[in-house]
């Protein structure tokens, strides 16, 4: 037996995880094998969802690191056979082929979802569970009243509010915690949460086969590993074992591992994000696009503002233009050309390019490959997603009119040829993609079927493709997925960071509003495998300053303009409010984006310590009480145990704003 099993009060416990003829040995009990999954079936004669426990299990091979073990559910005769791993003490996983199952019984009854091991996470009293929700969420064991809630990982576009970037749950307790990944099945996989007062609450992931009962079983390896983590007492251990997971069976590489070989990449991730907004069609946004066009900021204009931001101590800038293409910001995708007249056209365009670059600065497109705007010359419905019934799938209005979303299997095929046109403009260095990863879709035309997986992989292999060829990707939204594909991430913060927490509703929201709260877990593990934008500095006008971005470990950046009236700080705002952490971040640690955490932890909500594994170790406490040695507002930097920062919050009523032009 691979693990201690110890006697303990009636039950049986474990160090860690076991195999056993007739069970699993769990560090929280044992399983018997038939209740390892449950299914949830549509029964097709009462149009009915019914969802069955209990199944019989048959073990048709055993040994001490494996098991396989072939299951039936007794009413609908469903087959479904599974293999059971355990590696060392601390690593489970559960995995089966979705092609392997066997409906006998299909004409009345269809599989829909498999949930694994729903009573592993069982707990009551202290602790709490890990949600997918931004960068993470945590919420007690315990609540006040019945809730169950259901947070699918990653974002689908019903649900767009929630947000979410990874493919992770688990349960923290003051005696260890258990971090569960969908490792295979990841694109239809729900995490589920059920809180019962007056019975132990549980956690469990959902694997989808179907989205609808007609549609055939997907084929796919389907699996969720399970790490224990004896010494984890908090989201903290969990993070790090994520972390784990991600180099190790994602095969991700490091920022320094990619760094050694691309000085693009070393010059974009030792220079600040310095986005100009050149302008849009402004609100209320009208579905035929013909909202008014508001003029941020003019190419000239947008030269005038680097030159002051050069002047006031921001020796190195990668810029990013917004709004370049025709109409500007979110305008006439999938079209980029002609560019901006309203900014000054192509002859301005092509000097602005000319003059950042003369100063060895990354310029970068602001870029949406993944937008249809009917209203745009060059809309062509054939590329885009179809739904079900039939009609182009949309994805929000914008500024740009009703967007309708492109197939990812066509899109390159037909634009792909423009990379090239824009690179020739000048561009070069970081290439930015916007809104990737923010829904699941599926394509159903018959002609370029796709389902969700192909559609956002499809989406993703872009962002390798541009990499090669302008040197470094950036997204919005960076999802697990796409980390294989990126160098930089923007926008994933935690806290009062977080982007749409009012928004959630449903019994996730009361998840949350008992006691729940936003976490850097996501942060905390992807640091050093891409560097992560959570906000614009802009937003970090608060009584913590810029603290908050050491809380999550992320980088600054501004967003800018001329003239405000649509989106983007006015410039002389942001350049004063950027210098401070400019000069730590670019000047005193400029290896800080490139640690991986080796250590991580929380001595309060927003009051933290990383340890990196460059020899830097930072502490942060951007809250106005005092944790321990930490004083209120204040960031410690040390560099193998010796001090090189100290900073201290600056309190928003000490500042002084410009208002902004706002003609």
């Amino acid at each position: 037996m691979n693990g201690k099993v110890e006697k303990t009060a009636g039950a049986a416990k474990a160090v860690g995880f076991a195999l056993r003829e007739d069970a699993l040995v769990t560090p929280r009990g044992e399983i018997p094998w038939k209740d390892l999954f449950a299914l949830r079936l549509y029964w097709r004669a009462p149009q009915k969802r019914i969802e069955r426990g209990g199944l019989r299990a048959r073990v048709r091979v055993f040994g001490t690191e494996r098991a396989e073990i072939d299951f039936t559910e007794p009413e609908s005769g469903t087959f479904l056979p599974a293999t059971v791993r355990v590696r060392g003490r601390d690593r489970l996983e559960i995995s089966f082929e979705s092609g392997d199952i066997v409906e006998p019984l299909g004409e009345c009854y269809r599989v829909m979802q498999v949930v694994v091991a729903p009573t592993l996470l069982a707990a009551s009293g202290k602790g709490h569970y890990l949600l997918p929700l931004f960068s993470g969420a945590i919420t007690p064991v315990e609540h006040s009243r019945p809730i169950h809630a259901v947070d699918r990982f990653y974002s689908q576009q019903s649900e767009w509010e929630k947000y979410g970037l990874f493919n992770a749950f688990g349960l923290s307790t003051p005696k260890g915690s258990i971090l569960g990944i969908v490792n295979g099945g990841e694109f239809r996989a729900w995490a589920e949460t059920v809180a019962e007062p007056g019975a132990a609450s549980r956690q469990f992931a959902t694997i989808g086969l179907r989205e609808e009962p007609s549609d055939m079983l997907e084929q796919e390896t389907k699996s969720v590993v399970f790490r224990h983590l004896p010494k984890a007492k908090d989201y903290t251990g969990m993070a790090l074992a994520y972390r784990d997971y991600l180099l190790e069976d994602r095969g991700l590489a490091t920022l320094a591992e990619r760094a050694r070989r691309s000085p693009a990449l070393q010059k974009a991730l030792s220079s600040l994000r310095f986005n100009v907004f050149m302008g849009m069609k402004n609100w209320p946004f009208k579905p035929d696009g013909s909202s008014p066009y508001f003029s941020s900021t003019t190419f000239e204009e947008a030269g005038r503002i680097l030159e002051e931001a050069r002047e006031a101590g921001l020796k190195n800038c990668w810029v990013t233009l917004v709004g370049w293409i025709k109409d500007g910001h979110d305008g006439a995708y999938p079209l980029h050309f002609p560019v901006n007249e309203r900014a000054g056209g192509e002859a301005k365009l092509r000097e602005l390019l000319a003059k950042i670059r003369s100063w060895g600065w990354p310029v970068t497109p602001h870029d949406n490959i993944h937008s249809l705007y009917s209203a745009s010359p060059g809309f062509d419905g054939s590329l885009a997603a179809v739904t079900r019934g039939g009609e182009m799938e949309a994805m929000g209005l914008w500024s740009g009119g009703l967007c309708n979303i492109a197939c990812p299997q066509l899109w390159i095929n037909r634009y792909g040829g423009e990379f090239d046109r824009i690179r020739e403009l000048g561009f070069d260095g970081v290439y930015y993609i916007d809104a990737l990863a923010t829904g699941l879709f599926r394509c159903h035309d018959p002609r370029h079927p796709a389902d969700e997986k192909a559609f956002a992989l499809g989406q993703a292999r872009v962002l390798g493709y541009v990499r090669d060829k302008f040197g470094v990707s950036a997204a919005e939204t960076p999802a697990t997925y796409i980390l294989k594909y990126i160098d930089y991430g923007a926008a994933g913060g935690s806290g009062a960071r977080a982007k749409f927490p009012k928004l959630i509703e449903g019994d996730t929201k009361a998840l949350l509003d008992e006691g729940g709260r936003y976490v850097p877990f996501y942060l905390a593990a992807t640091h050093g495998i891409i560097a992560t934008q959570c906000g614009w500095i802009a937003e970090y006008r608060t009584d913590a300053g810029f603290l908050p971005l050491f809380v999550d470990g992320a980088v600054p950046a501004v967003e800018t303009c001329m003239r405000m009236g649509s989106i983007g700080d006015y410039y002389r705002n942001s350049i004063r409010d950027v210098l401070e952490p400019y000069r730590i971040y670019y000047e005193i640690v400029p290896d800080l984006v490139w640690g991986l955490v080796t250590e991580f932890e929380e001595f309060a909500p927003d009051c933290v310590r990383y340890k990196y594994d460059n020899g830097l170790e930072v502490f942060v406490n951007a809250t106005d009480r005092p944790h321990g040695a930490l004083k209120p507002f204040t960031l410690r930097i040390l560099r193998d145990g010796k001090t090189v920062c100290r900073a201290n919050a600056r309190q928003i009523g000490d500042r002084r704003f410009e208002i902004g032009d706002r003609r």
